[in-house]
């Protein structure tokens, strides 16, 4: 089983929309379970509004759940057969972050391309590194065509500096919130619009490129080690 954590210590770079499109994305082939550690609770409002399936499943813990609770968690998810645990964290709440970077076998942190964006990427850096865990940037919510004024290109160079970019870039599509609202992810939208067809392609791709991130790690997966708690 591998374990991913969506975090930021910003608020809307799109941490939760990613959480539940990567995974409906893995649930094709694989058992995904969710975690929301988030307490505005977006990712479990999402998952009711779908009818909360078993898959991907959403597993309930105490808001105030602390490392040792959510690597009993892990653990029992381990043994229970799921392949991959996705958890959704909150922006700025170090001690629900801490814990969720350290147990996950990979950290994805979501950047928007703006200097408010990427000025607030190190606090996770610093979690991260002092942890000795992996992470890797998605660049979310770029404008089309090239319209954005070359912010894109910029934050890419920058990030660049930092750590991993995935590739592609995902698109700044409507089509990407308007989804949640009804339990859906964009990747799901039925039509021919052009925003829909290069949403999914997009997701396509960054699944497939996380997918090489994590089988590239080797060894035992993150909860499946005895890691000390820190919070």
């Amino acid at each position: 089983m591998k374990t991913m954590a969506f975090a930021a210590s910003k608020g809307g770079v799109g941490k939760t929309t990613l959480t539940a499109t990567f995974s409906v994305e893995a649930a094709k082939k694989h058992r995904v379970a969710l975690i929301d550690l988030d307490p505005q609770q977006s990712l479990a409002v999402w998952h009711e509004s779908r009818g909360n399936p078993d898959n991907p499943r959403l597993v309930a813990l105490d808001l105030a759940s602390d490392m040792a609770r959510i690597t009993a968690t892990l653990k029992r998810l381990d043994s229970d057969g799921f392949d991959f645990v996705m958890i959704d964290t909150p922006p700025g709440l170090m001690k629900r972050i801490i814990p969720a970077v350290e147990l996950a076998d990979l950290t994805i942190v979501p950047v928007r391309p703006s200097s408010l964006d990427l000025n607030a990427i190190d606090p996770i850096i610093e979690i991260a590194e002092d942890a000795e865990k992996p992470f890797v940037f998605i660049l979310n919510q770029v404008q089309p065509d090239g319209k954005d004024g070359g912010l894109a290109a910029g934050a890419l160079k920058y990030l660049a500096t930092r750590g991993k970019t995935l590739e592609p870039p995902l698109g700044l599509y409507n089509q990407h919130p308007g989804s949640m609202m009804t339990g859906q992810v964009a990747t799901e939208l039925k039509g021919r619009a052009k925003a829909i067809a290069e949403a999914k392609d997009e997701i396509a791709k960054l699944w497939q490129a996380i997918q090489k991130e994590l089988s590239g790690l080797g060894g035992k997966s993150a909860s499946a080690r005895n890691i000390s708690r820190r919070v």
